[in-house]
């Protein structure tokens, strides 16, 4: 598999993964306006297009993710909803409910 074929598989399974989202403004979930254009948010993560990672961990908090609740996938930056401030952010967009759990204590 060369370099260009593996872009292209990365770039087909994001595809997989996004489809099932809901796009949102930053806003939407709580967020500084200049946290995020747009984001991609499921129950299980809240994504974003690696280009605006800066400004969402800047911007919206996400500096403070802990990094094992975080997957880079090609240009994609996964934020999972087993970390509070992600699951949070889900809950107040109405998009988790207040009573999911995240990770077992």
């Amino acid at each position: 598999m060369n370099y260009d074929q593996m872009q292209d598989e990365i770039s087909d399974l994001n595809d997989k993964f996004l489809k099932e989202t809901m796009r949102y403004k930053g806003i939407r979930l709580g967020l500084d306006i200049r946290a995020a254009y747009q984001l991609y948010c499921c129950p299980e993560f809240i994504a974003v297009e690696k280009q605006y990672r800066g400004t969402l961990e800047y911007f919206g908090g996400f500096e403070y993710v802990d990094k094992e609740h975080v997957l880079t996938v090609g240009d994609i930056v996964y934020y999972f909803a087993t970390d509070p401030r992600v699951r949070t952010h889900l809950i107040a967009a109405n998009i988790l409910a207040e009573d999911s759990g995240g990770e077992e204590e």
